[in-house]
């Protein structure tokens, strides 16, 4: 393995080495063949003084001693390097001061070189330097780095849990979930199989995307909740998983994270297994949804082949005509293989049943959306108790009015949410900024020549508000004017972002001229939903106020939050979800501008399709 770099920052002019004679060679090879009587044997191989090499001594050092031999001959050079040190290599590995007038020439150069290359060859290389200054050994050196990580750990846990603090305990939404009226948690394995008549049993996707973004997590959740509706088996849902660790946190963001989140403290509904109200749904029967862990339960892997089929994804087709035929087929092949089965599994470990190129597909995406929202995973969509509560607090404390019924206390218990409709806040613009990592993000895109992802590429979209890549780089002069033409879609600039507000208050304006009947409030209002610093979101509001927006400040109410004891704790129990909050939010705006790009906004925009409203008031930079 060839040596790290080694150049440290010496002063040539005040060091000096010895000769390299061949009473006292520096040459790496008359290192290596050079006898080592005190380990009793020469490195050639043969043995000194009648003794011959254990096997212990004949093995070869671990990496870790090499690498750090290395390491310490750098630190020593660096830290004397002043110190007026005149070194010569002594023994296999060593340093001591030399006598010999000084003089800085490439045989200093070559001889610290080969000393860096012979030190990993070592076990255990050490320094030795003359006057007052002592040794320090590879094993002095790995030490004293432990005790600087150990000693900087509880420094760094206890700063993480300063900023942080203790993320939410879900004991009680856990409790929710098992307590599910479809839980049978007393049927055995066996007698499970029966349990519901009608139902061809459960298909599950144990291989379902984790470690990233919520709605990254959505929008695969809402496909293959629609698969195992139209196969005619109950969709088993699974915890939102951050991390594969076995331990009940994470660190993300400077902050303790939650490895797992029962998924109904996000999203109840169908998808979350709440009581539904209809049987059936266009002739199929509508399935109680249940959990992984009931799942476990009652179909456990040493289930025999009569009660469990295991399908896997790369038998698919390469690619499909549109998601109809994706999801036909799917529903087929698992009526087919699980026919008499109670337990069916759709493994992803090759291939995903709906991955990005699904996603990334206009044709799919527009044919998907007809077929989710007249389906009950979208006509029983509806998030959990928890997010419903920030939801409506939020509203509140934000002066935003609101038709919709709000509880006179709010309570964090889980129940099954009731399935109301969502009332639209009437002049409100919500416009979602994603910032922070997308300033990566978006110079990747253009590389890419990426175009919009998710539910953003529906057709539900006024037309211009389509990206289509090769017709939108296609006329444009250079790479500068094809980054510039990304920019202002992905991460527009604080000008950008004012100016097409302006056009879609125009457009907004103009809607209503030719329709009266959809109502006389004035769009004034406008909702910065960012992840960006509160710095450069504060500069997007002071402009949109200099150009007639009222804006909704956020940190007032967070400022507000600090003053009660009641809503700190609520805004504690709410953190994690956050963005579901936030789209709860923008799902009520009278108009909503967002990002194509991000997988936040096209689940925004599908989910107010699912509500009704109109096209063209899902807007896009």
């Amino acid at each position: 393995m060839p040596p790290p770099p080694f150049s440290p920052p010496l002063h040539l002019g005040d060091l000096e080495l010895e000769e390299n004679t061949a009473s006292n060679s520096h040459d790496l090879r008359d290192y290596r063949h050079a006898e080592r009587p005190e380990l009793g044997y020469s490195e050639l191989g043969g043995s000194v003084n009648g003794r011959s090499p254990s096997a212990r001594q004949r093995r070869r050092p671990p990496l870790v001693w090499k690498w750090a031999s290395a390491g310490v001959a750098w630190v020593r050079s660096w830290v004397l390097r002043d110190s007026g040190y005149r070194y010569t290599l002594v023994g296999d590995s060593g340093l001591r001061s030399s006598s010999i007038p000084r003089r800085a020439d490439e045989t200093w150069i070559h001889s610290l070189s080969s000393y860096a290359v012979s030190s990993l060859s070592t076990a255990e290389g050490y320094f030795v330097g003359s006057g007052t200054r002592s040794g320090l050994s590879v094993r002095q050196f790995i030490w004293l780095l432990v005790l600087l990580v150990t000693g900087a750990l509880p420094l760094l846990l206890g700063a993480i849990l300063w900023y942080g603090g203790i993320p939410r305990p879900y004991g009680d939404i856990k409790t929710y979930e098992r307590g599910l009226g479809q839980h049978l948690w007393s049927m055995t394995p066996q007698s499970a199989r029966f349990a519901d008549e009608g139902s061809e049993g459960y298909v599950r996707f144990p291989d379902h995307l984790w470690g990233h973004g919520l709605n990254n997590v959505l929008e695969e959740m809402l496909v293959t909740a629609l698969i195992a509706h139209k196969s005619n088996r109950s969709y088993v849902f699974e915890d939102y998983k951050w991390s594969d660790l076995p331990i009940p946190y994470t660190v993300y963001d400077f902050a303790l994270r939650p490895t797992r989140i029962p998924l109904n403290a996000f999203v109840g509904g169908f998808i979350g297994g709440a009581n539904v109200s209809a049987s059936m749904f266009n002739g199929i029967p509508v399935h109680l949804s249940v959990s992984s862990e009931y799942y476990q339960r009652v179909c456990p892997p040493t289930l025999g082949p009569e009660d469990r089929v295991v399908l896997h994804a790369h038998h698919a087709p390469d690619s499909f005509a549109n998601a109809s035929q994706l999801v036909e087929w799917w529903a087929h092949r698992t009526k087919t293989y699980g026919a008499g089965k109670r337990c069916v599994e759709i493994q992803e470990h090759r291939q995903k049943v709906v991955g990005w190129e699904f996603f990334g597909s206009p044709v799919q995406i527009r044919s998907v959306v007809p077929l989710l929202i007249d389906s009950p995973v979208l006509k029983y969509w509806d998030w959990s108790t928890l997010v419903h509560n920030g939801v409506e607090r939020r509203i509140r404390k934000l002066g935003l009015s609101s038709s919709s019924t709000s509880t006179s206390s709010i309570s964090t218990t889980p129940t099954l949410p009731a399935n109301s409709t969502t009332t639209t806040i009437p002049g409100l613009l919500a416009i979602h900024l994603r910032m922070g990592d997308y300033k990566r993000h978006c110079r990747r895109l253009v590389e890419w020549r990426s175009g919009f992802m998710g539910f953003a590429l529906t057709g539900e979209v006024p037309a211009k508000d389509v990206f289509n890549v090769s017709g939108a780089v296609a006329g444009l002069p250079s790479p500068d004017a094809v980054e510039a033409y990304y920019m202002k879609r992905c991460l527009p600039s604080v000008q950008e972002v004012v100016e097409r507000a302006g056009e879609v208050k125009k457009d907004w304006e103009a809607t209503h001229a030719k329709d009266p009947s959809l109502g006389s409030t004035p769009l004034a209002k406008v909702l910065i939903l960012s992840n960006g610093w509160t710095s450069d979101v504060e500069r997007l509001q002071d402009s949109l106020r200099v150009n007639g927006w009222e804006v909704v400040d956020r940190k007032e109410d967070k400022e507000e939050s600090r003053n009660s004891l009641v809503d700190s704790r609520l805004d504690w129990e709410e953190r994690d979800v956050g963005d579901a909050i936030d789209m709860g939010l923008a799902q009520r705006a009278d108009v909503f501008l967002g990002n194509g790009f991000s997988t936040f906004s096209g689940n925004i925009i599908l989910l107010r399709l699912a509500d009704g409203v109109d096209g063209w008031a899902n807007r896009l930079f």
